[in-house]
């Protein structure tokens, strides 16, 4: 794997099961989210990068 680039679809770990449960969408809707994880020496904050609203759950998911 290349620094920065995208990884096979896997089960969220706690960590980001915590933070899309601060997602709310409607019954059957989904939303997808690229969300940045600085490197710790970097002292920043997750950054939203991109999402995608009114997606299903047989929506692929590219790289937007």
């Amino acid at each position: 794997m290349m620094p920065g680039g995208l990884t096979e679809a896997k089960l969220a770990t706690p960590e980001i099961q915590e933070i899309a449960e601060l997602v709310r969408v409607g019954h059957n809707s989904y939303s997808h989210m690229k969300i940045v994880k600085p490197l710790p020496q970097q002292r920043q904050s997750l950054t939203l990068t991109g999402y995608q609203t009114d997606e299903s759950k047989a929506d692929e998911q590219p790289g937007f």
